[in-house]
């Protein structure tokens, strides 16, 4: 009758393997809870900081505020064109070309001058 189980050499082998994955094991298992808690501690930290930067945003939009309120104060406001009503255009007037005459000052009539001064060239 022959045995069917396994060599001493193959049980050996296999307690070694087994104590290792074993010993593994137990290794992943502190691990995972190792990093278990860093993720707690992450989350945290992440919403603090998430708290901070909306608290930093609103300051600086505080400030953006009072600058440009300081600036008008300063400088003044500018100038701003006219907003454009599309209902309101109305089609721009054709210009008129002009002569050469036209660029001309006209002399004044004589009841229009009050008094006459000579200015001689030296």
């Amino acid at each position: 009758m022959s045995k069917a189980g396994l060599s001493k050499i193959e049980i050996k082998k296999r307690l070694i393997r087994l104590q290792n994955l074993e010993r593994l094991h137990t290794q992943q298992k502190r691990r995972v809870g190792f990093l278990e808690e860093e993720i707690k501690l992450l989350k945290e930290e992440n919403q603090l900081l998430r708290l901070t930067n909306e608290s930093l945003s609103k300051t600086i939009e505080d400030f953006k505020l009072q600058i440009e309120e300081l600036r008008v104060m300063v400088f003044g406001k500018k100038k701003k064109k006219e907003e454009i009503d599309d209902e309101d255009l109305t089609p721009p007037k054709e210009k008129i070309p002009r002569t050469n005459d036209s660029y001309k000052r006209l002399i004044p009539k004589e009841n229009e001058l009050t008094e006459i001064k000579h200015h001689p060239l030296d």
